[in-house]
């Protein structure tokens, strides 16, 4: 499958407040529906797989502004039964009266998500699942709950994440040592280009181009790009190209020469 760009990225910062934001949003969610003494823990990555044949709850209206929550009937059950205050008896096959629990209580989540992100989370997604964008360079963001509940899923898409990352800012653990570079380098400004690809075309090709013409170039749609000095023309670092807000932007992978 081809890789979707641009891709979206979200700062080591910005992920670390995306996974604080949801975690004191479900502990919050859990304390209403579980009670005082509900102890879970939490994991995130950005593993963001949905099958075709998986069963998900999703709400959401586009395929970057979504959430969805794992319905694998053995979770279904373990989510009920925390509710219920039972350990275990519930029938493999949920009853109406315990669907309509559960989605209550994941509804309610999700319009908790929706205060803080601005998205609208109301509503059922009406598209078809593979319309989502998950995967390498979406911004997914994937949360794993275990204890009370049991092993659960939520995925959270990745304009909501970029959301959620920019409502609570965290500071980055490197912002001093980058404040004291600064100083240190007074106003000197810097100037960066960023390689796309190379072509190579006939003269008679080049004077024959004409608006809406597409050249290939040799660069693969996966591949990370180089960054370099426009003055001197250093390589500075090999990058990926995508969106931070409504600006292209570049996120740095490894540094490159001296």
């Amino acid at each position: 499958m081809p890789v979707a760009l641009p891709f979206r990225l979200i700062a080591a910062s910005g992920r670390v407040a995306v996974e604080e934001t949801l975690k004191a949003v479900f502990s919050d969610w859990s304390k209403a529906w579980l009670g005082e003494d509900a102890k879970c823990s939490y994991a995130v990555d950005s593993d963001s797989a949905i099958g075709p044949d998986d069963e998900w709850l999703i709400v959401g209206n586009a395929p970057e502004s979504w959430v969805a929550w794992n319905l694998a009937d053995s979770q279904g059950r373990e989510l009920v039964s925390a509710m219920m205050k039972q350990s275990s008896g519930l029938s493999s096959k949920p009853s109406p009266l315990t669907s309509a629990l559960r989605q209550e209580a994941l509804l309610d989540l999700f319009r908790r998500i929706q205060t803080l992100s601005s998205h609208e989370l109301a509503q059922q997604y009406q598209g078809e699942k593979r319309q989502l964008r998950t995967g390498y360079g979406s911004g997914v963001v994937h949360l794993q709950i275990s204890g009370i509940l049991g092993q659960q899923e939520l995925l959270i898409g990745g304009a909501v994440a970029e959301a959620l990352g920019a409502f609570k800012p965290t500071r980055s653990p490197h912002a001093q040592a980058m404040v004291q570079r600064g100083r240190t380098l007074g106003r000197y400004v810097a100037h960066l280009e960023v390689l796309a690809g190379q072509a190579e075309i006939t003269v008679q090709d080049l004077s024959g181009i004409e608006v809406g013409d597409v050249i290939r170039l040799s660069a693969k749609s996966a591949d990370a790009l180089l960054v370099r000095s426009l003055t001197g023309k250093q390589p500075v670092a090999k990058a990926y190209l995508g969106l931070q807000g409504n600006h292209k932007a570049i996120q740095f992978l490894e540094k490159v020469g001296k």
